[in-house]
């Protein structure tokens, strides 16, 4: 009995039958929700040997289709928890009278399954007698021709250690496009981005995220498309290529998800403006490290700009009337998000990633509006806008809060503290049109009509 990582164990499973999932053409997938605990006392190395038992034989017995991992809570507390582990396929399915036996030593289903796959039938029978040791029961379902789902549960212990967790701060409002013709990884893909709180939309195949990408291109564009490369009519290279040609989705951001021992050019990825490929099947920590690492070479001009000139850059202009706007905000995504909306509007802006940093940048530029995230380090929002608001004789610039905070009386606090009006995230940009047409001088109002 022993603390392990219940993630890093299930991630090592996966990838053992990766390849003869891959051989054989399925799709192999796993997904820990995040209200299981990952980090857990108990003996790793038997949770290993039923789960592969499990996963080998749903990949032995499926010809197409997708075998499935999923681990879910069924009860805990502060010392233990009781776990459920399930393994879906979509194999040869099972008979009921085939079932009965399955978990009796030396016995398999009828003995056409021992000529046509080999085995002893022993498998099942030690993993009973393990999850029986673990507290534990295990069964299964079965439809002929349609599938099986075997399951157990098990007892853990709780280490006295905190749980770790993954740092997904800086991915906090970035939105992506997940394209998948399976709908089990899209569902896992989108529980990953809900996780890091990023926006997620899905599309099934590469017609339907050229059409999404195109649709969201003007109001409210996708930051990054993470496709998979095997799909029928157009693959993930051929979408990739379309993307990278359309004046409108060229500057989306290319992640590609492929099989292992599908062999992709590095040259022909970089022509068709892929900038990371990650293993499938996808592991959780693999994927934020290869987002983090994709979002941080794009950004890396703006750390070179910001090391050489000792200040924020000033986004390009649209606007034909001058029109002074800052925005507060110290994750970066954010920063990206609002400053592309605001010049989809015609506008330029200057950032902050601090309240320290708004009050430098005031009393070097005469601000018309400032839009002030409330949770910032060293000096947040809230009391930004209150050092402002008694150092102003009269009351401009005009500050609009951007928060995430969706809760009752948040709107009321921002109020009391300042500010004239409020968004939240994710900011659309229409909602930000209306804001800029309240509140900015009626010369830039007509400007941004115009535009």
């Amino acid at each position: 009995i022993i603390d392990f990582d219940l993630r890093e164990a299930i991630d090592n499973i996966m990838d053992l039958f990766a390849a003869q999932a891959h051989s054989k053409g399925l799709e192999l997938a796993a997904y820990i929700p995040p209200d299981v605990p990952t980090n857990l006392r108990g003996d790793p190395g038997r949770v290993r040997q039923i789960v592969n038992n499990l996963v080998g034989n749903a990949v032995k017995f499926t010809n197409q289709g997708e075998v499935v991992v999923k681990v879910s809570l069924i009860s805990g507390s502060d010392k233990q928890v009781s776990l459920r582990f399930e393994v879906r396929d979509t194999g040869i399915g099972i008979e009921l009278d085939g079932q009965k036996r399955l978990f009796e030593a030396f016995s398999q289903a009828d003995s056409s399954t021992t000529r046509r796959y080999g085995g002893t039938g022993l498998g099942l029978a030690i993993s009973k007698r393990l999850v029986q040791l673990m507290n534990g029961e295990i069964g299964v379902h079965s439809v002929p021709s349609q599938g099986s789902t075997f399951w157990f549960t098990a007892q853990f212990e709780l280490p006295h250690n905190a749980t770790k967790q993954v740092n997904s701060k800086d991915l906090r409002g970035l939105h992506v496009l997940i394209v998948d013709d399976n709908a089990t990884n899209r569902e896992i893909l989108t529980h990953y981005c809900h996780l890091w709180k990023l926006r997620s939309e899905c599309a099934a195949s590469g017609e339907e995220a050229l059409r999404l990408l195109r649709f969201t291109a003007t109001d409210d564009p996708f930051e990054l498309a993470i496709l998979d490369m095997q799909m029928p009519k157009m693959d993930g290279l051929m979408l990739a290529r379309a993307i990278k040609e359309d004046p409108l989705t060229k500057n989306v951001q290319l992640m590609m998800l492929t099989s292992l021992g599908h062999h992709l050019d590095p040259e022909e990825l970089k022509g068709a403006g892929i900038e990371s490929c990650v293993l499938k099947p996808v592991q959780q920590a693999r994927l934020l490290e290869r987002l983090t690492e994709v979002l941080s070479g794009s950004m890396s001009k703006w750390a070179e700009t910001v090391k050489a000139s000792g200040k924020l850059p000033r986004v390009p202009t649209a606007s034909r009337l001058p029109v002074n706007i800052l925005v507060a905000e110290d994750n970066r995504i954010n920063q990206m998000v609002a400053l592309g909306l605001l010049q989809k509007l015609g506008y330029a802006a200057d950032l902050a990633c601090n309240g320290v940093e708004v009050l430098v940048a005031m009393k070097k530029t005469p601000y018309d509006i400032i839009f002030m995230d409330c949770q910032m380090p060293e000096l947040d929002g809230y009391e930004t806008t209150r050092r402002i608001r008694a150092e102003q004789r009269v009351h401009v610039p005009r500050i609009i809060a951007m928060t995430a905070n969706a809760i009752r009386g948040e709107e009321e606090r921002c109020l009391e503290a300042g500010m004239d009006d409020y968004l939240s995230k994710p900011v659309r940009i229409d909602e930000l049109r209306s804001t800029l047409d309240r509140w900015l001088p009626a010369s830039a109002r007509h400007s941004t009509a115009a535009s």
